[in-house]
């Protein structure tokens, strides 16, 4: 299906983000929006460079998760370089930093700062359709009294209708009316209808056998349980409300147990990789190269498949090629920590540098669990410089 709108954002947006697609789609845009539009059994990064790659503008849901979002700076960057227009939504009072401000410093962004969301999200919603040349969309109707939970704020009717809907003809609704009305008065003749109620006790059915009745009449003041308990041998007729014999309390539901896993990649996993290395400097510098050894590896995945923890340690060894005049950094242990996400099987994380580290590198994951380790394809890259001085380092984790 084609795509009009590719919504990138962060982990901890994801309120925010699904709110702006229910907006957009509201109004006749058609949205990409992972994890729901992630095919199944499909690699993640593959579909989000297929989904950017066809999609006509990028709504950017920008706050300070997406500013230290490796994914968000790789969605972001991807869109700029295939010219597809970005427009940030900012919902977090907080300017661009690092590597994603390169980018959107100098685009113009819609604040949502200030409540309600609603307000800001109708805004997005007649920019997008400006800027795709699209018409307006039908009217939508919201349903009264319906919150979004813990914003004490209207939540956003369903994306209803959509894009190529029609409005239902009238008569439509007549009919319906009369149904209903012809249904409320055949109910209410029943109940006008039907004998009064007795409490002399059931009737007896002719052949049953003497001495055995029904469960005994409830008075009208006692609920009647849900669920029916055996009949006694012989039970007496009750006499009053106060001699009414209560039913058995009926069975407890099982209930689930709030820690079992509902995904296969649930638990806490680890890997290590290879030591590799890299050259990398050259005119008008020194030729150097770098060694990333013993990186090792850590997630944690709750219940729910959310990573909740990730961690990287692995000792950097630079040297430099004689014949040169500056000497290398030498060997420095480094750590990363950061978060992710996961799809079925498939794990990406995304880690950033301890202030300490020298060189400032940032690093990714992508891979999955086999045998109980994590086993993928760790990326390394240095930031704090450019050119031909930054170097990118691949190592397997297994």
């Amino acid at each position: 299906m084609p795509i009009d709108v590719f919504i990138s954002h962060s982990q901890h947006d994801k309120v925010a983000a699904d709110a702006a697609c229910s907006a957009l789609e509201a109004a006749g845009i058609r949205c990409w929006i992972a994890p729901r539009d992630v095919p199944p059994g499909a690699p993640w990064p593959a579909a989000i460079i297929e989904a950017i790659d066809h999609c006509r503008a990028m709504v950017l849901i920008f706050s300070s998760g997406a500013n230290q979002s490796k994914q968000v700076y790789r969605e972001v960057q991807r869109a700029f370089d295939r010219e597809v227009p970005v427009i940030p939504l900012r919902i977090e009072n907080v300017m661009p930093e690092h590597s994603l401000a390169y980018y959107v410093e100098t685009v113009h962004w819609l604040d949502a700062v200030t409540p309600p969301l609603d307000h800001h999200l109708k805004q997005l919603a007649q920019t997008i359709a400006a800027l795709l040349d699209k018409p307006p969309a039908p009217e939508v109707l919201t349903v009264p009294g319906k919150m979004e939970s813990g914003t004490g704020r209207s939540a956003p009717a369903a994306a209803q209708p959509k894009s190529g809907s029609q409005a239902l003809p009238k008569w439509i609704f007549v009919a319906a009316g009369f149904v209903v009305a012809m249904a409320a008065t055949a109910g209410l003749m029943v109940v006008l209808l039907r004998p009064p109620v007795s409490n002399a006790g059931p009737p007896v059915v002719p052949g049953a056998t003497a001495g055995t009745t029904s469960q005994p009449a409830v008075a009208a003041t006692q609920a009647a349980p849900a669920t029916p308990t055996a009949p006694a041998a012989t039970v007496a007729p009750a006499t009053s409300a106060t001699s009414a014999t209560p039913a058995a309390p009926a069975a407890a539901p099982t209930v689930t147990n709030a820690n079992t896993c509902t995904t296969p990649i649930c638990g806490d996993w680890h890997g290590v990789g290879n030591t590799a290395s890299v050259p990398f400097g050259g005119p008008p510098y020194c030729k150097y190269t770098v060694s990333l050894e013993n990186p090792t590896l850590e997630a944690a995945i709750d219940n729910y498949g959310r990573v909740t923890k990730a961690l990287l340690s692995l000792t950097m060894v630079e040297n430099s090629v004689p014949p040169c005049n500056f000497a290398p950094l030498g060997t420095r242990p480094q750590s990363y920590s950061g978060d992710g996400t996961t799809s079925g099987g498939e794990i990406q994380l995304e880690l950033n540098p301890a202030p300490a580290n020298r060189p400032q590198a940032t690093a990714s994951f992508s891979g999955q669990i086999v045998n109980g380790r994590l086993v993928g394809t760790l990326t390394v890259h240095r930031t704090d410089f450019s050119g031909n001085l930054a170097w990118t380092v691949r190592s397997l984790i297994n």
